[in-house]
């Protein structure tokens, strides 16, 4: 039995319907024939079907396709960061995490001492000619980090009107195929970041799991810790379970950007293994 559900495009509801015709390995899926996908697993075209089996070639080959280049400013002249709000109204920021190039971890967490935007705008001071990456897909978090610093400093005082915001996962989508799509924490496992973090299984975090139910989705542990975060109703070990995730967070999108930063340096298109 294969991983089916790790590729992208065979959503949990066609691999369960796979999975009742008997179908649980990669071989099986490649040797279906081309109706299949569009009568049983509701694929739209035979492009959308050449793209599936590609990525499964690709996962067994462990590698990824090159459809474009695109030239990636060098990881030493970066700074990495993903941030955690709330999920509610105003998306109030409660904790940010910054890696340099080298790996170095620098986390702010807002608490009742400490004002987490000043804290992020001396920290960023010291930073010139940084380009910020994230990878949300939106270049969400840099423009939501970038409207709350506005509110809280003049123009010219704030640090990050000074530094590019670059999103990784906007900078990849067209240009290059993966198995597993974007997501942070899928596409570094297949790269080979050691993935040893699981919120949902995490004994720090279980506790919170009834009140909040409606926030424990695979996908959504951002806005499962923002909601008990915003709650404030929670211990020291939760806390540092958030602080953990987040900064795991940020090191598997160096990983990532390190990873791509070198397959586009070859500057060739097609299959490249990783």
């Amino acid at each position: 039995m294969d991983r089916l559900d790790l590729i992208m495009g065979l959503s949990t509801k066609r691999v369960a319907k796979l999975n009742e015709k008997g179908i649980t390995t990669f071989k099986q899926v490649q040797d279906l024939a081309p109706d299949f996908f569009t009568t049983e697993l509701g694929f739209n075209s035979e492009e959308e079907v050449r793209e599936l089996l590609l990525r499964i070639e690709l996962y067994n080959d462990k590698a990824v396709f090159v459809k474009e280049l695109v030239s990636l400013p060098n990881p030493n002249k970066v700074i990495f960061f993903d941030i955690e709000a709330s999920p509610f109204k105003g998306r109030r920021l409660f904790l940010v995490s910054f890696a340099s190039g080298n790996g170095a971890i620098t986390t702010f967490v807002e608490n009742k001492d400490t004002n987490i935007l000043v804290e992020i705008n001396d920290y960023l001071a010291d930073m010139s000619n940084k380009t910020m990456i994230s990878s949300s897909g939106s270049n969400w978090d840099f423009s939501h980090l970038l409207h709350l610093m506005d509110k809280r400093f003049k123009y010219r005082d704030n640090a990050l009107r000074t530094k590019n915001g670059m999103d990784l996962l906007v900078q990849l989508k067209g240009r290059m195929i993966s198995p597993v799509g974007f997501s942070v924490k899928k596409f570094s496992a297949f790269l080979g970041h050691p993935n040893k973090l699981d919120v949902f299984t995490d004994p720090r975090v279980t506790p919170y799991f009834e009140k909040y139910k409606r926030y424990v989705k695979p996908g959504k542990s951002g806005y499962f810790m923002g909601a008990v975060f915003d709650d404030g109703h929670y211990g020291d070990d939760f806390l540092q379970a958030m602080i953990d995730y987040n900064a795991y967070d940020v090191d598997a999108l160096r990983y990532i950007y390190n990873k791509v930063y070198n397959i586009f340096k070859l500057k060739k298109t097609g299959k490249i293994n990783v």
